[in-house]
C-alpha cells in the first residue's frame, strides 16, 4: 500500500510503510556452469510514516554461497541464502531503531 491510502492504513492500524529496493549480483566459480555459486543482495529500504515522511533509511548486504553439489540440484540456493542473510540483517537493524520499538532503550 502507499501513504495515499489513508483509509486502508487506519483500518489495518498501520504506522509505517517499508519501501524496499533490491539489487542483486551473482557469479559462478565454475567455467562449465552458469548457475550462481556466489550471490549478493543489496537491500535498501526506506521507511515512511502514514503521511509519507521518511522515518528511517538503511542498506544491508546479504551474501549466499553454494558448492556444485548443492547448486546442481537447486539452482536458486545461493540466492535464497543471500536473501535470508539480508532480511535477517534488516530485522536485526529494525530491532535497534527506537521509532519501531518505543519500549526499548
Amino acid at each position: 500500500t502507499s501513504p495515499d491510502d489513508s483509509a486502508y492504513l487506519a483500518e489495518k492500524n498501520i504506522s509505517y510503510i517499508f519501501l524496499p529496493v533490491i539489487v542483486t549480483a551473482s557469479s559462478s566459480s565454475s567455467v562449465f556452469t552458469w548457475i550462481p555459486s556466489n550471490f549478493e543482495v543489496t537491500l535498501t529500504y526506506t521507511v515512511v510514516d502514514t503521511k509519507g515522511n521518511e522515518v528511517w533509511k538503511s542498506t544491508v548486504q546479504g551474501l549466499g554461497e553454494a558448492d556444485y553439489g548443492e547448486y546442481s540440484k537447486d539452482f536458486g540456493i545461493a540466492g535464497r541464502r543471500a536473501m535470508k542473510d539480508a532480511f535477517l540483517k534488516m530485522l536485526q537493524e529494525i530491532n535497534t531503531v527506537q521509532a519501531f520499538n518505543p519500549g526499548a532503550e
